[in-house]
């Protein structure tokens, strides 16, 4: 009779390993799926947000290179008011002295 309820007791612990066992290995693939989904919804929020700040920064550098662009030809314009100023200047004097030779007779 012992025998019997020795092998009795293996049967059960066999049976009882068994089912642990199981149990186990659900838990496990529930949380390696839980990890995935956690991991994947990780990468898609670093995504969005490395698109964002990218966004974010292509917006700074339109508006710094507008900005610059804008002080450009402002000093570009500026600069064409000089030079037509000069060439202005430099007519408005040779147009006095040919008028002046013209009056004086010294073509």
């Amino acid at each position: 009779m012992m025998i019997e309820e020795v092998l009795k007791n293996v049967r059960e612990a066999e049976s009882e390993g068994a089912l642990i066992k199981e149990r186990a290995e659900k838990s496990a693939e529930e949380i390696r799926l839980s990890a995935d989904a956690e991991a994947a919804d990780i990468i898609a929020r670093a995504k969005t947000e490395a698109k964002e700040n990218a966004a974010a920064v292509m917006e700074k550098a339109r508006e710094v290179v507008a900005e610059e662009d804008k002080k450009e030809r402002a000093a570009c314009t500026k600069e064409c008011e000089t030079l037509i100023n000069s060439t202005i200047a430099a007519a408005d004097e040779l147009v006095g002295e040919i008028f002046s030779r013209i009056v004086n007779g010294n073509c």
